[in-house]
């Protein structure tokens, strides 16, 4: 979602107005602060096998915000491309 919103804005002037207009800018920082969050819940796919019959496990973040993840670094060109 996040690179088709990317996508679009970059691309299209018109999209990137509506963008601006919407203040979508606001969203993206509220997207942020939700990554680098440490207190903030994460999924992760169940990888042993016995944990095969659960598609998903909900469990708390205890890593680091990871500040190079795919989405931060997505958010953070938005966020610099719509305050340019």
């Amino acid at each position: 979602l996040l690179r088709s919103i990317y996508f679009l804005i970059v691309r299209f002037p018109p999209v990137a107005d509506f963008a601006k207009a919407v203040d979508l800018r606001g969203c993206m920082y509220v997207v942020l602060n939700e990554i680098t969050d440490p207190n903030n819940v994460s999924m992760y796919r169940a990888r042993s096998k016995a944990d095969q019959t659960q598609l998903h496990r909900i469990v708390p973040a205890t890593d680091p915000p990871n500040e190079i993840s795919p989405d931060y670094l997505m958010v953070k060109l938005l966020i610099d491309f719509l305050n340019s």
